[in-house]
């Protein structure tokens, strides 16, 4: 007779272990990400005048930050940049195991999973990723900006040494 196999559904197949190695690259990657981005947007936050309106600042502000138009150009490649990394690891979050807290078997079902972020950490990775900037506009609407150093706590969170085993 033979052995009986667990049921599992085909999406648990998608689930990312924390002790895969590529997962583990794309973690200090992100954790750089996530310092060096959120130094960045305070910058942005103190002199980057061009993404207000034109209407609403006055050329005497606009005038203090002088940034060419190559600068602004890498300005926005770098903002592309580090809000795609962090998209991915917002999906790569809704797909990662979790060790469970009287289990030493790790939770490898998908919608357990998903569920877990969804309702603890998802809101401080999902406010930082919506562009405010590009859809707000006006007199010192960069500020907005600093929401997304919000990351800062998540780069702390990466580096936490009690999670490192």
């Amino acid at each position: 007779m033979a052995p009986k196999l667990k049921r599992t559904s085909l999406l648990d197949c998608f689930v990312i272990s924390q002790s895969n190695l590529i997962y583990q690259n794309t973690r200090i990657i992100l954790t750089f990400v996530c310092i060096i981005s959120s130094c960045v947007y305070a910058f942005f936050a103190a002199f980057r005048y061009d993404i207000e309106s034109f209407q609403i600042i006055s050329k005497e502000e606009l005038t203090r930050n002088d940034f060419g138009d190559k600068q602004i150009e890498y300005f926005t490649y770098f903002f592309y940049a580090a809000e795609g990394v962090c998209f991915l690891d917002f999906l790569a979050q809704f797909c990662l195991e979790y060790q469970g807290f009287d289990d030493p078997n790790p939770v490898r079902q998908i919608n357990l999973t998903a569920k877990r972020y969804a309702y603890n950490e998802m809101v401080y990775d999902l406010i930082p990723l919506i562009p405010f900037t590009m859809f707000l506009k006006f007199k010192h609407s960069r500020l907005l900006f600093l929401i997304k150093t919000i990351r800062i706590k998540k780069s702390l969170s990466l580096l936490d040494t009690k999670k490192f085993s």
